[in-house]
């Protein structure tokens, strides 16, 4: 046997190993990722963000509303208390 050159067979074990621990790893990583995304699909996050945001839209509406109907008083010259 050469010294200087390894043995083929355990080179072919070696990547074998090496294959299979990646396929372990990547195996590993898919479950933690459905896991999470089922306890965040489950818990209704995206659905209460989604709530949220259109309370947002809506609030924002409702100021600009006010807002231009205090400009509108404004220019018939009327004082406007923008206290809140």
């Amino acid at each position: 046997m050469n010294p200087t050159k390894g043995d083929p067979v355990i080179e072919v074990n070696a990547l074998l190993v090496i294959v299979v621990a990646l396929l372990a790893i990547a195996a590993g990583w898919l479950t933690l990722v459905l896991t999470v995304r089922h306890a965040v699909d489950s818990s209704g996050i995206s659905r209460k963000l989604e709530q949220l945001a259109q309370e947002v839209r809506l609030l924002r509406r409702e100021l600009r509303m006010r807002d231009a109907g205090l400009r509108g008083i404004e220019a018939r010259g009327q004082q406007v208390d923008r206290t809140l």
